[in-house]
């Protein structure tokens, strides 16, 4: 990717996307090639729609209404979102913010890996996350993240197909 001007991106020979390198990271196809673009890679996580926002596990993200009248969910409609680590800052306790218990802790030099679980929901599987921070938390500690919705990625669970944000 360093030396290309322009990449194609094949996924079982078939071509997901072409363009220069960074327009494969910062405006992937599908969600195929936003998890193999970038070092760590996107997260994606399982969410559903409902009246309050965004449920991943048994925490709410809100979504703004530009992003409900680009997007045309229904109540109960599952979708993954995805948000690159670095786009995932520390915040305080509060709504809108997802609890993470760090599972590991990489020094990086300037910045830190941390990689952690969501809380569950009662009967969904538990997933994980990584994030880029500053200040290394310690193992077993609970961080609250702000996934700022201006770095969200929605993707259709059954295609990848990304459906938010929209093409131009």
């Amino acid at each position: 990717m360093t030396l290309g001007d322009r990449i194609v991106m094949l996924d079982h020979g078939r071509i997901q996307q072409i363009g220069t390198p960074q327009d494969l990271y910062h405006q992937p196809a599908n969600q195929r090639v936003a998890t193999f673009i970038g070092n760590p890679p996107m997260n994606v996580l399982a969410a559903t729609y409902t009246e309050a926002g965004l449920q991943v596990g048994d925490q709410v993200l809100p979504v703004p209404p530009e992003i409900q009248q680009q997007l045309d969910l229904y109540p109960n409609q599952m979708v993954n979102l995805g948000i690159r680590p670095e786009k995932i800052t520390p915040a305080p306790q509060a709504t809108g913010s997802l609890s993470l218990k760090v599972t590991l802790v990489e020094p990086l030099g300037r910045e830190t890996l941390v990689r952690g679980t969501l809380a569950a929901a009662a009967s969904g599987p538990e997933q994980s996350l990584t994030c880029l921070v500053e200040a290394a938390p310690d193992l077993g500690e609970t961080l609250w993240l702000q996934l700022d919705p201006r770095h969200w990625f929605i993707f259709d669970p059954g295609s990848g197909a990304r459906r938010y944000p929209q093409t131009a």
